[in-house]
C-alpha cells in the first residue's frame, strides 16, 4: 500500500513538473518584434523623413535669374567701324607716305647751293620764270601762273588752293565725284542710329590725269574725303562732308624738256632755284564743304547742295 501511494506522489510530482516548463518556454524567432533585433537596420521606408514636393510655380527669385540668363545669351551685333577705303574707328586720314617723302628731301635741298649752274644761268631762269608769270594769265594759264608767282616768291609758305577753279575741271569733278559717292555708301554701313560720328578716308588718293591749266598748276595731286557728325534717322542721313585736295609743288630734277614752247625753261631749271635758295617748293591745299542729307542709295548728282 504504501509503495502504491509513493507511486502517485512521484506521477503527481512529474506531471507539476512538465506544466511549469510549458509556462517558461521562449516565444519562437517567428513572433520576435523587429525593433528587438540589433543587427538588423531599420527599413529604409520608416528611416527616411518625408521630402517636400518642389512647388510647380518658380519663386519670383528664380524667374528674375532666368531672365537675366536669356538676355545675357542675346545676341549683340558688333558695331561696324570700316567700309571700304573709310573708317569710323580713326581721327584722321593718314598722309602719303609718298608726299611724305617728297617733302622730306625737299628740305634737304634747299638752298644747298649743290649746282653746276652758273650764276648767269640761274638768273635766265629766273627771268625767264618771270615771263611765264606775267603771260600766263593772257594764255589761259591763270592758275599754274599763280602758284609759280608763289614759288619764286621764296617763303615756302602754303598755298590755298581755290576750289572753285579747281573743280571747274571736268577730270577734277569727275574723280570728286566718284569719290564723294563711295563716302555716301560708306556712311550708310557706318551710321549708328541716335549717335553722331566721324567717318575718315583711311589714306590721301593720287590722281595723275590732269591737263591744261591744273596740270602745269599740281600736276599729279592726292585727294581724300571726311564726313563729320554723320547722323541716321530710319532711311535717311544727314552730315557734313568735306572733300580735301593737297599737292606738293615741286619740280623734277631730271626733266630738261621745256614748260612751255615759247619759253626756254625746264623743270630742271626751276628745280636749281630751289638748291640756290633763290626760290622755294611748298605745300598747296585746297577744301570743299557740303553739309547735306540724303536717302539711302542716292547718288551726289541727285542731292542739290553738289551741284
Amino acid at each position: 500500500m504504501k509503495r502504491i501511494i509513493a507511486f502517485i506522489i512521484i506521477l503527481c510530482m512529474v506531471f507539476s513538473m512538465t506544466a511549469c516548463f510549458n509556462d517558461t518556454e521562449v516565444p519562437s524567432s517567428s513572433t520576435e518584434s523587429s525593433s528587438n533585433k540589433p543587427n538588423e537596420k531599420p527599413s529604409e521606408e520608416s528611416s527616411e523623413e518625408p521630402s517636400e514636393e518642389p512647388s510647380e510655380e518658380p519663386s519670383e527669385e528664380t524667374s528674375e535669374e532666368s531672365s537675366e540668363e536669356e538676355s545675357s545669351n542675346e545676341v549683340v551685333k558688333p558695331v561696324v567701324t570700316e567700309y571700304g577705303d573709310f573708317s569710323s574707328a580713326i581721327d584722321k586720314t593718314a598722309s602719303s607716305t609718298d608726299r611724305l617723302k617728297q617733302m622730306s628731301l625737299s628740305r634737304l635741298a634747299y638752298n644747298k647751293g649743290n649746282s653746276s649752274y652758273t650764276a648767269s644761268q640761274l638768273n635766265s631762269t629766273v627771268s625767264n620764270a618771270q615771263t611765264i608769270v606775267s603771260g600766263g594769265a593772257l594764255l589761259g594759264y591763270s592758275n599754274s601762273s599763280k602758284l609759280l608767282k608763289h614759288y619764286l616768291n621764296n617763303s615756302g609758305e602754303n598755298y590755298i588752293i581755290d576750289m572753285d577753279e579747281f573743280l571747274s575741271d571736268s577730270k577734277v569733278l569727275a574723280t570728286r565725284d566718284s569719290s564723294i559717292n563711295s563716302a555716301l555708301r560708306a556712311c550708310e554701313k557706318l551710321a549708328r542710329e541716335g549717335e553722331a560720328i566721324n567717318v575718315y578716308q583711311k589714306s590721301e588718293v593720287v590722281h595723275h590725269d590732269l591737263t591744261g591749266d591744273w596740270h602745269y598748276a599740281v600736276g599729279s595731286y592726292f585727294s581724300h574725303v571726311e564726313v563729320k557728325n554723320l547722323r541716321v534717322d530710319g532711311s535717311v542721313y544727314s552730315a557734313t562732308i568735306v572733300y580735301k585736295v593737297t599737292d606738293f609743288y615741286n619740280w623734277d630734277v631730271t626733266d630738261d624738256n621745256n614748260v612751255f614752247k615759247f619759253v626756254d625753261l625746264s623743270p630742271k631749271d626751276l628745280y636749281q632755284l630751289h638748291c640756290q635758295g633763290m626760290a622755294q617748293e611748298f605745300l598747296s591745299q585746297g577744301e570743299a564743304s557740303y553739309t547735306i542729307s540724303w536717302v539711302k542709295g542716292s547718288s551726289i548728282n541727285t542731292i542739290p547742295q553738289f551741284n
